[in-house]
């Protein structure tokens, strides 16, 4: 399962999702983002706080901020051909996104949660108390697990995700599923990392990331890796805070397999992702920076920069190719990773 992280751009007020119960405010006296066919505005191009690609690779839906952009704040955009077309969806005033194998999985400011809405505009059902659904994540079997605004965890499937809930005493700025749905990662806006039953939400192991502004997320074990023994079944767990340290442990044992300080993200890190193949970590800072640390050879490299302010938000394409960042001068960026090159630079028109 990737990890879709919307992360609060401190300093602008926001998350990206990312989701989190921030609202970052659209930057201020900020050059003309590169790219825009019209001067930049806050109103043109509203920042984006949630991206999901498709299982084919080929689309790209993009969240920008509801307040700012109105009700329809959901694009989507075809990437097959030489330019990218762009169409709005039915959804009305979305607050986190998430895309898996069954359908687009969207949350609304008022507790909608719609289960296919790509295709469907018709809510398939609402929280008790008009909730907003700040966060969603789905695994490949189709376990899902959901963060409301009354900070309260939901565990379930898309058609019934209540069958478990849990008080949680703490905004959550990350929520990510093992692809079998068996165990839940949660990080928020305290420095606690926690490990959670997929299933029931018994928290099974936890980690202290000494700072607040936590991103979390599974990177998950391929065969590609090398022997059993030099990587286990268990998937390692990626956490980094808003000091610039980036952590990596055994979510089987707890222990600690890499810390490391980014220099290029010494203003914090606001967004996260990991490669399908659990190799590649992406990581966005709060200053336009986006860094690839190679969890396997131990190696850093930095994407060129993209965006004019924050990177709010990162999503690996399934096949792990390609990289799409938001940003909150509202831009969207998809990058080749193996030639760090910038391939489509997309704005809401």
């Amino acid at each position: 399962m990737r990890h879709f992280a919307i992360v609060p751009c401190l300093g602008m007020g926001l998350i990206g999702i990312a989701v989190f119960g921030w609202t970052p405010e659209a930057p201020k006296g900020e050059p003309r983002p590169e790219g825009a066919s019209q001067p930049w505005s806050a109103s043109a191009h509203p920042p984006v706080y949630g991206i999901a690609w498709s299982p084919t690779g080929t689309e790209l839906v993009v969240m920008h901020d509801s307040t700012i952009a109105g009700p329809a704040n959901l694009v989507q955009h075809d990437l097959r051909g030489p330019s990218p077309q762009a169409s709005g969806l039915p959804v009305r005033r979305a607050s986190s996104v998430a895309w898996h194998q069954n359908g687009l999985l969207v949350g609304g400011h008022d507790g909608e949660f719609w289960a296919n809405a790509l295709r469907d505009d018709r809510v398939a059902w609402q929280f008790h108390g008009r909730l907003r659904v700040r966060q969603i994540a789905a695994a490949a079997n189709g376990r899902t697990a959901i963060f409301t605004e009354d900070n309260r965890l939901w565990l379930g499937d898309a058609a019934n995700p209540t069958q478990v809930h849990i008080d949680w005493p703490f905004g959550i700025t990350s929520l990510d599923l093992s692809p079998d749905g068996s165990l839940l990662l949660v990080s928020g806006n305290s420095h606690r990392v926690v490990l959670l039953n997929g299933h029931n939400g018994k928290i099974l192991r936890e980690w202290d990331a000494h700072a607040a502004q936590v991103v979390s997320a599974f990177a998950n074990r391929s065969s590609s890796e090398g022997s059993d023994e030099q990587h286990p079944t268990a998937p390692t767990v990626v956490f980094a805070n808003q000091s610039g340290s980036l952590t990596v442990a055994d979510s089987a044992t707890g222990t600690i397999l890499q810390e490391l300080q980014l220099n290029s993200h010494k203003d914090g890190i606001a967004s996260m992702a990991v490669s399908p193949d659990g190799r590649t970590v992406a990581l966005g800072s709060y200053s336009r920076t986006i860094a690839l640390w190679d969890l396997w050879s131990e190696q850093l490299g930095v994407l060129r920069e993209g965006h004019s302010g924050c990177v709010c938000c990162l999503e690996f394409s399934p096949d792990g190719r390609s990289l799409a960042s938001g940003g909150a001068d509202g831009g969207v960026c998809v990058w080749n990773v193996a030639k760090n090159a910038l391939i489509h630079r997309l704005w809401r028109e």
